[in-house]
């Protein structure tokens, strides 16, 4: 029986100490874990990136053997059409999936076992997948749905132990974002009014929030919703430690 499917990340983030590497390490101790062939080509490839990839290559390798780490490499018919109809589903998406995710993902199915991951793009199929992210996927926000003109979204972000923290720094991130939009039509106040903010734990691991925003239909009337969105994620990364990079 497999307890979990990793994906290339994972092991990356093991194998060069990154950040969540000890959840990796956790999750390899005394559970049966693999991953699929297509993904561990994708482990093999940053590795031979760098100068010393050869010799990275046989170190890692070995390391996968003392973990344990099985590499899966049957590729069946039934394994096939999960692949396909995942790449296919998620074709014309914004967050579409890789080919390798769509394969790990296919493991996963097949083997009744949570993947490991940290991909964003994830989050689309979590609902429908049996997802543990060994850290949480960068802070993020996309809008979910549109209800008469307001706009719905959730913020995936961790470190934060309780609503009276996360709120009020939000809170203050949006007076931030108003200030640096710096447009003269628009009413501060009105613009800070216009967020509603619930936080939720995320991820089933006790440390992960759930920040889900609410901009209402007064806001998107008066400015671009992309605009706003892109302005309020920039200033809540910055506020959360997490820089300006938005990918």
């Amino acid at each position: 029986m497999v307890d979990y499917v990793l994906d290339a990340c994972s092991l990356i983030a093991f194998f060069r100490g990154e950040r969540g590497s000890d959840r990796v390490a956790e999750i390899l101790t005394n559970n049966d874990c693999v991953i699929h062939a297509v993904n561990w080509c994708e482990v093999l490839y940053d590795l031979m990136k760098s100068r010393e990839g050869e010799s990275k290559v046989k170190e890692f390798s070995a390391d996968l053997r003392k973990c344990g780490v099985t590499i899966y490499e049957a590729v069946d018919g039934d394994m096939c059409k999960d692949v396909a109809r995942l790449k296919a589903k998620f074709f014309e998406r914004k967050e579409s999936l890789a080919f390798a995710d769509c394969f790990a993902l296919a493991l996963s199915k097949k083997l009744n076992a949570p993947l490991v991951t940290s991909d964003k793009e994830m989050i689309s199929v979590w609902d429908e997948y049996e997802i543990r992210f060994f850290r949480p996927p960068k802070l993020w926000f996309k809008p979910h749905h549109m209800i008469n003109g307001a706009m719905n979204g959730k913020i995936e972000i961790d470190e934060y132990s309780s609503e009276s923290e996360i709120v009020p720094t939000v809170n203050r991130l949006i007076q931030e974002t108003a200030w640096l939009l710096k447009a003269s039509f628009l009413d501060r106040r009105r613009f800070e009014a216009g967020f509603s903010a619930v936080l939720e734990d995320s991820f089933d691991d006790g440390r992960s929030k759930t920040l889900s925003l609410n901009m209402g239909a007064e806001l998107t009337e008066l400015y671009r919703p992309s605009l706003l969105v892109e302005a309020l994620l920039v200033g809540v990364l910055a506020g959360a430690g997490y820089g300006p990079d938005l990918d």
